[in-house]
C-alpha cells in the first residue's frame, strides 16, 4: 500500500504522521470490510491513534472517505493519463487502440496485482464503486472528463482504419 506523505504544508511531523496514520488504516479497513462496517474506533484502533484523530484531521468518517477516495482516482486518473500521452508522443499524435487500451486498464491491474503495494487502494476503488457514498456516486457519473481523452484518442484510433467494419456492435480492429 502506498502510504499518504509524512509531511504537508502547514503540519508538524507528529501530525502528518498520524493523518497518514489515520488515512492508511482506514482505506485498508474500508477496502476489506466494508464502509458500513467500519467505525472510527475501528479506524483509530488499527492506526493507533488517538479517537478524535478522524474528525481532527478529515472533520469526519464520511469526509475521511470521500478523501481517501478522490486521493485514489486522481493518483489512478494521472497514471492513465500519463500513459495515455507516452503513446501518443510515441505514435505522433495517432496511438494504436492496443496502446490506448493499456493505458486505460494496464494500471488498475497493476495495482491489483497480488505482489503490489496498491493492491487495497484498487479494493479500496471497487467497493467505492459499489458501496460509495452519493458524493463519490455523483464524482463517478459527473467526472468522467479523464475518459473523453480516452475516447477521442479511441475515435482517431478508428479513421486510421476506416476499412474496417463494425462486427457486433465492436471495431474489428479493436480485436
Amino acid at each position: 500500500m502506498k502510504d499518504i506523505p509524512a509531511t504537508q504544508d502547514g503540519e508538524d511531523t507528529g501530525e502528518a504522521a498520524t493523518k497518514a496514520a489515520v488515512f492508511n488504516a482506514a482505506e485498508r479497513l474500508f477496502a476489506l470490510r466494508g464502509f458500513q462496517n467500519v467505525s472510527v474506533r475501528d479506524i483509530t484502533s488499527e492506526a493507533g491513534v488517538n479517537l478524535a484523530s478522524v474528525n481532527y484531521h478529515f472533520g469526519s468518517k464520511d469526509a475521511l472517505l470521500f478523501e481517501i477516495f478522490k486521493r485514489r482516482t486522481a493518483e489512478l486518473n494521472r497514471e492513465r493519463a500519463r500513459m495515455l500521452h507516452e503513446a501518443s508522443d510515441k505514435y505522433r499524435g495517432r496511438p494504436p487502440v492496443r496502446a490506448i487500451l493499456e493505458a486505460l486498464f494496464a494500471p488498475p491491474l497493476r495495482w491489483a496485482a497480488p505482489s503490489g503495494d496498491r493492491r487495497i487502494s484498487v479494493q479500496f476503488i471497487i467497493r467505492a464503486r459499489s458501496e460509495g457514498t452519493e458524493d463519490m456516486r455523483d464524482v463517478l457519473v459527473k467526472d468522467v472528463s479523464h475518459l473523453a481523452r480516452f475516447a477521442d484518442a479511441l475515435i482517431l484510433a478508428r479513421r486510421i482504419f476506416p476499412e474496417r467494419p463494425f462486427i457486433g456492435g465492436c471495431i474489428s480492429a479493436w480485436g
